[in-house]
């Protein structure tokens, strides 16, 4: 066995191990973080709720064609569906069925997306600069373990799928700009269509993802200049590859139209948002946006210093060295950073900017090398310290305690009342409600569709209920908002037929008992 094929072997197998890791963390206890409003809406969406587990290809197809002609019907339901995130939508389904519980396919679905990230940063490296593969490793190895990067994966929202795939979408085009013969057509054509299927891909799991489609259009324009004179092909910004681009753009660039011009939920949350309450300009919007960006929710904590230090560094020798793929990777995920960031009113949700968080990892992965070469035989002890820490990091704000040193409580929340702990908030109230409730007995969810699904995974079955039918429809247990239930005239201190039970660990779903017909 020769030298080359040993280091192969040895690159695959470290590849596998760091793979094998970020799966690990990812998945283990997925569901004790509380379940959330989107949870619900992806779930309730997709119809979890209706479809059954098994092996059935016959049925799968004509549940989805089913599934397909709902959500067309009720596209405008925004109380029925949930219209994005579609391919996330897809893929839990597909999870539910092979065996998994509600909470459990919707999360998954962005765990495994999560891992394929962690595979893209070894490709990114080892496709663009194979002199420096072995970097790759590194890139995997922390974005394996990014606590942010972990913990989103480990959500039900999509962000993290739309940042895989949009890694992706950067390798095939930084080939279409700087690497293909400017005459080999059919390269430019397979790389247009890898292209325009990766940007699908990536819009399947959060149409957050156009804005970087389009914020690539900065470093197309400006790949000529970075080419330079010796670089590979013409200097013409009218060339092969932007019209590459182009035309692989379209497909994207045609559904984020079509979201703008017809689609209410989209006018609504993303394109026509209003201002929030108080704030009266742009100006005004985004100086609080970046406020609570950065000093409320501290991203610097999110990523750790470490990253971010040895990503600071990284750029610079990747600029001393390779000036074209700094600027390249910087740029691509600037350009969409910023267009979030200036066109959009709730631009404060920290998971949108995970390409940046992504491109970030990269770049500390060679700050990471750059320290391994300078400390000669201790270089690998000191990276293996770095990454173990950033470990750390994740693993006690995931499985620790909140007041352990290195919990990371802003994961969790984007403001308010650090001391609290999101995670299996809500057990006492399950279990209570499951060593309660007699044989024939109805459960109604009131407010939140998300405990529809938890209900669901302990093996209750519960309706979305209002009670606005006849008294004698209403169920026998109510899971509730407290927020919209507790001022309603349904609860006993108002006269109504219901009593309040328990509540979850931070008063969000209260139980209530009917106890009057």
């Amino acid at each position: 066995m020769d030298s080359n094929t040993r280091g192969a072997g040895w690159e695959r197998a470290a590849l596998f191990c760091v793979l094998c890791v970020a799966l690990f963390l990812r998945v283990r206890q997925i569901e004790d973080f509380f379940v959330g409003p989107d949870d619900g809406a992806y779930l309730h969406s997709a119809q979890v709720d209706v479809i059954e587990p098994g092996f059935d290809p016959v049925r799968w197809v004509k549940e989805d064609v089913a599934w397909v002609g709902w959500f067309a019907e009720h596209y405008g339901e925004n109380t029925v569906t949930y219209p994005h995130s579609y391919l996330h939508q897809f893929v839990a389904r597909y999870l539910f069925r092979f065996g998994f519980n509600s909470l459990q396919a919707i999360r998954l679905s962005s765990a495994l997306t999560g891992v394929l990230t962690a595979f893209f940063a070894w490709w990114f490296v080892a496709r663009l600069w194979p002199e420096r593969r072995r970097v790759g490793l590194l890139a995997a190895a922390v974005v394996a373990v990014l606590p942010i990067h972990v913990f989103f994966s480990r959500t039900g929202w999509g962000m993290v799928g739309f940042g895989c795939f949009y890694l992706a979408y950067c390798t095939l085009l930084y080939r279409v700009l700087f690497v293909i013969p400017e005459g080999d057509r059919r390269a430019f054509l397979r790389a247009g269509f890898g292209l325009c299927a990766t940007s699908l891909l990536a819009f399947g799991w959060q149409e957050a993802v156009a804005p970087y489609i389009v914020g690539s259009g900065a470093v197309v324009l400006l790949a000529s200049w970075l080419r330079g004179p010796d670089g590979v092909g013409s200097p013409s910004i009218f060339s092969r590859r932007t019209w590459t681009y182009v035309w692989s753009a379209i497909p994207v660039g045609a559904l984020t139209l079509a979201l703008a011009l017809f689609s209410p939920f989209a006018k609504q949350h993303w394109f026509e948002k209003p201002l929030p309450t108080g704030i009266d300009s742009w100006s005004q919007l985004k100086s609080v946006t970046a406020q609570n960006l950065v000093a409320v929710q501290r991203p610097d904590l999110q990523l750790t210093w470490i990253v971010l230090a040895f990503a600071l560094v990284g750029f610079v020798l990747v600029w001393r060295e390779r000036k074209t793929l700094a600027v390249y990777l910087g740029l691509s995920a600037l350009g969409g950073t910023l267009i979030l960031f200036c066109f959009f009113t709730d631009a404060w949700l920290m998971r949108a900017y995970m390409p940046l968080f992504t491109t970030l990892a990269i770049f500390a992965a060679f700050g990471l090398a750059a320290l391994a070469r300078r400390a000669g035989g201790l270089g690998p002890f000191l990276v293996a310290l770095a990454l173990a820490v950033v470990t750390w990091t994740t693993w006690t704000s995931l499985f620790g305690r909140v007041e352990d040193r290195f919990y990371v409580q802003h994961l969790y929340v984007m403001g308010g009342d650090v001391q609290k702990d999101y995670r299996n908030v809500d057990s006492q109230l399950l279990e209570h409600l499951r060593a309660h409730l007699a044989p024939g007995q109805s459960v109604g969810v009131f407010g939140d569709k998300s405990a529809i699904f938890r209900l669901q995974d302990i093996g209750i079955r519960a309706r979305e209920d209002y009670l606005e039918g006849a008294s004698e429809t209403w169920p026998d247990w109510i899971v509730a908002a407290r927020s919209l239930f507790q001022p309603s005239p349904h609860t006993v201190e108002r006269g109504g037929a219901y009593r309040f039970v328990t509540r979850d660990t931070i008063d969000r779903w209260h139980l209530y008992e009917r106890v009057a017909r």
